[in-house]
């Protein structure tokens, strides 16, 4: 088990900025459009890599809670037990 430091779920960032994740990856830039641009690419490299890793994997049990994003924009996967438990 590992502990992210600056990171939340993606149903947290959901309760807490209107459904809206660009409001939290903005707020995380402050203001600072070199930042910003580097907290989307990272978000959307992150995002596209598992996307193809989840769908080639054919994983399961992918939720709000099991999906997380750090205050950089990476984005994860976290508790892979029902896979590894089959």
């Amino acid at each position: 088990m590992e502990f992210v430091k600056d990171s939340q779920t993606i149903q947290e960032t959901r309760l807490k900025y209107d459904e809206d994740l660009s409001k939290f990856l903005a707020e995380k830039a402050d203001g600072d459009k070199k930042r910003r641009k580097e907290i989307d690419e990272n978000y959307l490299l992150s995002n596209a890599a598992y996307a193809a890793a989840t769908y080639l994997l054919a994983l399961g049990d992918r939720h709000l809670e099991n999906l997380m994003v750090c205050d950089d924009g990476k984005f994860f996967h976290l508790d892979f037990g029902f896979i590894f438990g089959k």
